[in-house]
């Protein structure tokens, strides 16, 4: 499992999933996005951690499901098979986000 902040993909991350995949066999990956993201929160307070800042700007101007399949466009460079979704935690849902 990895977790990254508002959806958006670092280089950090994409390493991590791509050793999962060449070193330990992994071929399915599953992006799950979420509601009420709390370093979303964080950063509308001013208290983000600045590793994070850079995303958390730009990501607002997105609607969730659009992070969430701009995350998995980013790991299609892996051969792993990926499903996305996204969870709303209000509802509450898990649905497909992209194909």
């Amino acid at each position: 499992m990895a977790c990254w902040a508002r959806d958006a993909v670092t280089d950090a991350v994409l390493d991590s999933l791509s050793f999962a995949e060449k070193s330990l066999g992994v071929r399915e990956i599953y992006v799950i996005g979420h509601k009420r993201c709390g370093a979303v929160a964080l950063a509308a307070q001013g208290k983000a951690p600045p590793s994070l800042a850079p995303q958390l700007e730009e990501a607002p101007r997105r609607t969730k499901v659009e992070n969430v399949c701009i995350s998995c466009e980013e790991q299609h460079p892996l051969g792993a098979e990926l499903e996305c979704y996204y969870y709303d935690m209000d509802v509450p849902a898990l649905r497909r986000a992209c194909t």
